[in-house]
């Protein structure tokens, strides 16, 4: 049995706001390949230009953090892998330890002031990856197909 099995598939960062509360909310979706458009061959270029590219459907879900102590986004293409880190999944990861834990924990208060046990998740989509450092589990809930 893998992490969260339904988000070790490839993910697509649809989008991630701010909750009210003060949290982070992070909507994510299986990436798909769409249908290639239609061939240019024997079409007159205002037509190719303006030929929308309609986007399949795929599942859909919402990890929301209700509260955080830190979050980075970065792009795939300039972020090292960590490559001591000890964790679980792939697309969504879970770290016993990390490179992005160990500095939020020498940037924060310690245990003296700020106790209690701090997460470490990564949601690493193919436009971008998301790290999170926390101090309670986030809630994952399926939102349904959309082609966001």
């Amino acid at each position: 049995m893998s992490f969260v099995s339904e988000l070790q598939q490839t993910l697509f960062l649809c989008s991630l706001k701010m909750t009210p509360e003060g949290g982070i909310e992070v909507i994510v979706r299986h990436s798909c390949s769409n249908d290639l458009p239609i061939s240019p061959i024997g079409r007159d270029g205002w037509d190719v230009m303006s030929y929308p590219t309609e986007s399949k459907p795929s599942a859909t879900y919402s990890i929301t953090f209700d509260s955080f102590i830190a979050y980075s986004v970065g792009h795939e293409s300039f972020i090292k892998p960590d490559k001591c880190a000890v964790s679980e999944g792939m697309q969504f990861v879970r770290f016993r330890q990390s490179r992005y834990l160990r500095h939020i924990e020498e940037s924060c208060y310690g245990e003296d002031v700020h106790s209690g046990m701090r997460f470490h998740y990564g949601i690493y989509c193919l436009n971008q990856l998301i790290d999170v450092v926390t101090n309670e589990a986030p809630r994952i809930a399926y939102v349904g197909e959309t082609a966001q």
